[in-house]
């Protein structure tokens, strides 16, 4: 294809998402999430946090509550970053009416996706959310709340770029999932900008608080997401470039080739025992606390949606493990070598 027609091709695909964005009011979603408030609500001892954690799981009703708690209808007295005070400021009764209006308006405005897909991208959405808190809970407690949304809403754009043009589906899933350093580049040429730029427009025209505009729209960019999230916020931006680094379907992709990237975004030591324990131990705790965020909400990795999460973590865990006696043996290897050195040395 001639390279003039690759282009208008981009711009026409681009202007689609645009047009997608200028009209969009809620985000897509399923109903678990809203049969799981159901459920609290006939229980009538839902606390704050119990709804809080269903909420989270939900990148729609997420974005949606923040906006809210922002708007000018509350006019908060500072900008309000986190769920739980959200929730807080518009009230449990408000929460339910809300929460279900944006579920049941979500379910009927799902930019065409199959179901299979949609499940996908929330699961992977959900996986990115857990990963995020799970690494700011170890490095940068402060933040995980923020970490966790960050995390949940980095790809918001893909299901409107799957709208824009269906039959560039599975060459855009490929392609978010490349290590290639040149993807954003090549999803420019297929779209005219990459899902980063369409997500920050997104978050705008959600009305969320510019931190998660900036997150959203940097969260493969080291330099720009450390700038939005200032000095403070550097633990911050590694563990949304820590979740980044998940794949956006992990049933399709090899976990070997996740790992390294995982490890590049750690926090390194001298001793090497120490730092590879610690991403063992974190992808452990990712694993555990996914599977119960799932079982919150009523899914489970036995829905038929065939993506393979379950198999992705255990392979992934098993990497990093592997990874592990591999720098055990290495460095008793060293050690030996050196005790034979010193010995050497002394007999001398």
């Amino acid at each position: 294809m001639h390279e003039s027609s690759i282009h208008q091709h981009a711009t026409v695909r681009g202007n689609q998402v645009r047009k997608l964005i200028d009209s969009l009011d809620v985000l897509p979603t399923t109903m678990h999430v809203p049969m799981r408030l159901l459920e609290l609500r006939r229980a009538n001892s839902a606390s704050a946090s119990d709804i809080a954690a269903v909420v989270s799981v939900d990148p729609a009703l997420t974005s949606r509550v923040l906006a809210l708690a922002n708007s000018s209808f509350y006019a908060p007295t500072r900008v309000i970053t986190r769920l739980g005070d959200a929730i807080a400021m518009i009230g449990l009764n408000n929460l339910f009416s809300f929460a279900f209006g944006v579920s049941l308006a979500g379910i009927f405005n799902n930019m065409g996706l199959p179901a299979r897909e949609l499940n996908g991208l929330r699961k992977a959405s959900l996986l990115k959310s857990v990963a995020a808190r799970e690494f700011a809970l170890r490095f940068a407690p402060r933040l995980a709340e923020e970490a966790w949304l960050g995390g949940l809403l980095q790809d918001i754009a893909v299901p409107l770029m799957y709208s824009a043009d269906q039959s560039m589906w599975q060459s855009l899933v490929t392609l978010l999932d490349s290590t290639t350093d040149a993807r954003a580049d090549q999803e420019a040429a297929m779209y005219g900008h990459d899902h980063q730029h369409f997500g920050g427009l997104v978050a705008r025209k959600l009305g969320l608080p510019t931190l998660y505009e900036q997150v959203i729209a940097h969260h493969h960019q080291s330099v720009p997401l450390e700038r939005a999230t200032g000095a403070a916020g550097v633990g911050l931006a590694r563990a949304i470039q820590f979740a980044s680094v998940l794949p956006h379907r992990p049933g399709s992709v090899d976990p070997y080739r996740s790992a390294p990237r995982l490890r590049h975004w750690m926090p390194v030591t001298a001793d090497r025992h120490h730092d590879e324990l610690v991403l063992s131990e974190l992808m452990f705790d990712i694993s555990r606390e996914y599977k119960t965020m799932l079982a919150l909400v009523g899914d489970t990795e036995e829905d038929g949606s065939g993506v393979g999460f379950k198999h992705f973590l255990a392979e992934l865990s098993a990497e990093v493990v592997r990874s592990f006696e591999t720098t055990i043996g290495t460095c008793a290897s060293d050690i030996s070598r050196l005790d034979r050195e010193v010995r050497q040395q002394s007999a001398a």
